[in-house]
């Protein structure tokens, strides 16, 4: 028998009810040194759940801020091609003498703002989670890591391509001319 099957045969890694927690054991005629095998395959496993997260969300992160620049950049052609259009057609201004179309670009623009402080927030608590796997704290990275970073940058994502959406279906493809 292969030394991985007597490995692997004195190993029991077994689910704990429904939960996702689980037991590792491991026996041997020493138990100091099964403690030992046990904690560090616990160690190991636990270290490549982190890493695996982490780099999921730096995956995320990346291509929601590409995204986000990109989002931006659109808003800024379609600013100017709506000033180009009241330009053109000589649009009237609202009562306080600013365009309708300038009061709901300024609530766009006021909301990718916040959506940039928010993924800069989220970029911060990456760096936590970094700082945290270099000295070794992996317990307090699971917390962290488990949070609703994903969720959250994906649902500002999709807001601001509703809004692209909605600006595009409201003034149809606007071009100067």
């Amino acid at each position: 028998m292969p030394w991985s099957d007597a490995f692997l045969g004195r190993l029991d890694v077994s689910a704990l009810g429904l939960s996702t927690s689980i037991t590792v054991t491991f026996t041997c005629r020493d138990p100091q040194k099964a403690a030992l095998i046990a904690g560090t395959l616990v160690d190991t496993y636990t270290k490549n759940q982190v890493e695996t997260k982490v780099q999921a969300a730096r995956k995320a992160t990346g291509w929601l801020t590409a995204r986000m620049l990109q989002l931006a950049g659109d808003i800024q052609i379609a600013e100017s091609a709506v000033e180009a259009y009241k330009r053109a057609h000589n649009l009237v201004e609202s009562a306080d003498g600013t365009s309708l179309v300038d009061q709901q670009l300024a609530a766009v623009n006021t909301q990718l703002i916040g959506a940039q402080s928010d993924l800069d927030q989220k970029k911060a608590t990456l760096d936590r989670v970094e700082a945290s796997l270099r000295s070794g704290n992996t317990a307090d990275v699971s917390e962290v890591v488990s949070s609703l970073l994903i969720v959250e940058l994906r649902t500002q994502e999709a807001n601001l391509i509703r809004q692209e959406g909605d600006m595009s279906t409201r003034y149809g493809r606007i071009t100067p001319k």
